[in-house]
């Protein structure tokens, strides 16, 4: 019924990407906008009605930017998703303390609510992974309601389309890629009953088409320097990490916001 739709609008300014922008982008492949562009453009137009100010199209573009950024970066939260082991939740906790910014684990949200430790649920055979997957949702779509945050989701959370769909509403998804053999199965009961390979092979796909961008994490912080007898680093090589990725998240919000698409 579609199959030409060259663009998708929604005046809707937040979240960022409505499920019917997402919907759309996913369906026909089209341009989608939000009413971001519009709501800014509304404000600068009224502001030189006021005031009397001239008109001047290269002023405004540049306003434009500007806002759009200043509204994008409270706006939208920085999300990891990626493999079980991958280093999320290590590195993105560290991300937010360096930034000032809110941390959410929905590993950790979850066993909140369910009372208990996922290893424990998990080890409970399909009817525990079931359970844990139903509170795995409430807690993502909880998390989602925050602005501005910071937040690591569980390997298995895109797996439910609907979580997918709510973390991309107002995320920037960032895929913390790892080498298999440096995943860590420690205390993870479905990447040890199933293997890492399998996984990987499932959810891999799935983690490219959500993502805004690839972060590949095949470090051991401190390991090399305290080797060499240069003590324990491991405190620098994070951090010089994190805002490594701190610049990529930048230089992507810099995108959204030159970008008449969404």
């Amino acid at each position: 019924m579609f199959s030409q739709l060259c663009l998708a609008m929604d005046l809707i300014y937040n979240p960022y990407r409505t499920k019917f922008l997402q919907d759309a982008k996913r369906l026909t492949g089209c341009y989608t906008k939000s009413g971001l562009d519009m709501l800014v453009l509304q404000a600068i137009e009224c502001r030189r009605i006021w005031e009397g100010i001239p008109a001047d199209d290269e002023e405004r573009e540049r306003l434009v930017k500007s806002i759009k950024h200043r509204i994008l970066e409270q706006q939208l939260n920085v999300i990891a998703v990626g493999m079980p082991g991958s280093g999320k939740t290590t590195i993105f906790r560290r991300y937010a303390y360096e930034l000032g910014l809110k941390f959410i684990d929905t590993d950790e949200q979850t066993e909140k609510m369910m009372g208990d430790t996922a290893q424990n649920v998990l080890s409970s055979g399909e009817a525990g992974i079931e359970y844990f997957r139903a509170m795995e949702h409430l807690a993502v779509k909880e998390a989602c309601k925050s602005q501005g945050a910071v937040i690591a989701t569980g390997g298995g959370t895109v797996l439910n389309p609907i979580n997918r769909d709510c973390l991309r509403s107002n995320g920037i998804i960032v895929y913390m890629k790892r080498p298999l053999d440096m995943l860590d199965v420690k205390g993870r009961p479905i990447s040890i009953n199933v293997g890492v390979a399998e996984l990987f092979g499932e959810r891999d796909r799935i983690y490219r088409r959500i993502s805004d961008m690839t972060i590949l994490n095949s470090r051991i912080f401190g390991g090399k320097r305290k080797a060499t007898g240069e003590g324990n680093t491991y405190n620098y090589e994070l951090k010089g990490f994190v805002y490594y990725i701190a610049r990529k998240v930048e230089r992507y919000l810099m995108d959204l916001a030159d970008n008449r698409w969404t």
